[in-house]
């Protein structure tokens, strides 16, 4: 079973934190850092990895540090993120630790995006509307 949790970040965004039974965690768009490791230390988590969405900075910008904190850390995302992380494509299957992830591309937001589709959660994009941010993410 797993638990999802969202980290509130900069201005207008979420970080999500998908974990499971075993204290694993896989971060969702680290647009920061700190608010990250707090909630890792909190939890007592062990994080596995990092999807990123597409290469926009409030989504990416915590990467680097996440990395030097977490260096047995797997970041994966879209070939527009320049990083060195694993590039991923549509109909790509990921898995880190026991999370199984279907890579979805949905050019739009930005050229490269990708979703990403963990049974019952589906992980794509923000969606801004009169300052109000909505984050896309469907439950079967």
């Amino acid at each position: 079973m797993y638990q999802l949790n969202s980290i509130k970040s900069l201005k207008d965004n979420y970080i999500w934190i998908l974990s499971n039974s075993y204290n694993q965690a896989v971060i969702i768009d680290p647009g920061e850092a700190g608010p990250v490791i707090n909630y890792i230390n909190q939890y007592k988590l062990f994080p596995l990895g990092i999807l990123l969405t597409h290469h926009h900075i409030d989504h990416t910008g915590g990467v680097c540090e996440l990395k030097a904190q977490y260096q047995h850390i797997d970041i994966y995302g879209p070939s527009e993120i320049d990083l060195p992380i694993n590039y991923l494509i549509n109909q790509d299957k990921v898995c880190i630790g026991n999370f199984s992830f279907d890579v979805i591309a949905i050019p739009g937001h930005t050229l490269g995006h990708l979703a990403y589709y963990c049974y019952l959660y589906l992980f794509s994009f923000r969606l801004v509307a009169e300052g109000f941010l909505r984050v896309l993410i469907n439950k079967c």
